[in-house]
């Protein structure tokens, strides 16, 4: 069975709530008999109820055309099954009238019974043959759409916040936008932005090598280290002292493309990242890991979260992480201990106040040594030396 939605100047709760109401049935409208003059509304919300008076002119035409028509003045969406409303016209309505009794008159002879499901949204059915109302069985939808500020499921996002600082989808923005989702991190089993961004057209992420301590990254040819930002806002950036958020603490990870002044102050014009943070969640999740790798490295993490009252007004989440080894190079060790709590308090239906919380310590020292011709890539005189060759003082280079 075919459900068609029309959506017609409503929000998107209003016009999700219409979209139940065409897959839940309606029994407190009775049925109609075909050429019966005024249908029966059942007045529950407040456009029901609603005495002002609008004007209406909308001609005789297909019903499907005058229900646009009727959105058009009064801000309504219907839900209705495309099957029954093929070939049927409407009288359409003429004067100044209340919106469910201009609604009465639109319908008007079809046999088409409606019903207010919502402050804006209308249901509209129609007998079978035998004159009984086609009840369909309930619809329980959990969750809820992609949002520029929460997880992806797999690799693939449909909506960013970082061209226009909105929650829009990408096909609506004339940007070039690439995301880097969680799953996708994951699956790389990378341990920083830049290495996150190696697949990611038009960067040179690395340009540093494993050097950890800045995030120099050439976007479309312009080199920047000060183009890193956390949630929308700039992460401060001198040279060598940056503070480069740990990706398991990130949900996604954003590249616009192009010039960006204009929302994010002075930058570089090849292009900025957009790291997004962890929030809360509407339901209880907990995951605890211990990782280990090469060069004696140990990692332990963990990712807790969910509501805390019964009501779901209050949401926390606490992720963090502590990772210890040698690296690489010789006499260079590496350190971060990460904690980032995250809280979420519902003010109303449509007012959030989400806190973000985020500590890091890192300990480590220069992993690039910038001598290749010193033997350590190039030989010489005195012979190759050992990519791991440490060519600086360990008691005195180090990084915190």
């Amino acid at each position: 069975m075919t459900i068609r939605t029309k959506f017609l100047g409503v929000t998107t709760a209003q016009a999700f709530a219409a979209m139940l109401a065409a897959s839940t049935a309606m029994t407190t409208v009775p049925a109609l008999a075909a050429g019966e003059q005024t249908p029966h509304a059942a007045p529950a919300t407040d456009l029901a109820q609603e005495t002002a008076v609008k004007d209406f002119s909308i001609p005789a035409q297909s019903l499907a055309s005058a229900l646009e028509r009727y959105s058009d003045v009064t801000g309504v969406s219907f839900a209705y099954k495309t099957g029954d409303f093929s070939g049927i016209q409407s009288p359409g309505v003429t004067g100044s009238l209340t919106p469910a009794a201009a609604l009465s008159r639109l319908l008007s002879g079809t046999g088409i019974a409606f019903e207010f499901t919502g402050d804006r949204t209308v249901a509209l059915s129609k007998p079978t043959a035998d004159g009984q109302r086609i009840v369909l069985g309930t619809v329980s939808v959990e969750g809820q759409g992609e949002s520029a500020y929460g997880p992806v499921d797999g690799f693939v996002a449909t909506r960013s916040a970082s061209a226009t600082k909105t929650d829009t989808p990408i096909i609506e923005v004339p940007r070039s936008i690439s995301v880097v989702t969680a799953h996708q991190v994951e699956a790389q089993k990378v341990n920083n932005i830049r290495e996150s961004l190696r697949y990611t057209p038009g960067l040179v992420p690395e340009t540093l090598g494993v050097d950890n301590r800045s995030t120099e990254i050439i976007y479309r040819g312009f080199g920047s280290d000060k183009a890193l930002y956390r949630d929308g806002m700039n992460i401060q950036s001198q040279g060598f002292t940056a503070l480069e958020p740990d990706t398991y603490g990130l949900e996604r990870i954003e590249v616009l493309r192009g010039p960006a002044s204009t929302l994010f102050g002075q930058n570089a014009p090849g292009g900025l990242v957009n790291a997004v943070t962890k929030r809360p969640t509407d339901t209880f999740f907990s995951e605890a890991q211990l990782l280990g790798g090469s060069y004696d490295q140990i990692e332990g993490r963990f990712d807790v979260g969910g509501p805390v009252m019964d009501n779901g007004k209050i949401l926390v989440r606490l992720t963090g992480l502590h990772r210890d080894g040698d690296t690489q190079i010789d006499f260079v060790d590496e350190s971060r201990t990460f904690i980032a709590p995250a809280a979420t308090i519902r003010l109303t239906d449509r007012t959030n106040l989400t806190l973000l919380g985020h500590f890091q310590n890192d300990e480590s020292g220069s992993l690039l040594q910038f001598l290749p011709a010193s033997g350590t890539v190039l030989s010489n005189d005195n012979g190759k030396l050992p990519s791991s060759r440490f060519l600086g003082e360990p008691d005195f280079d180090n990084y915190k």
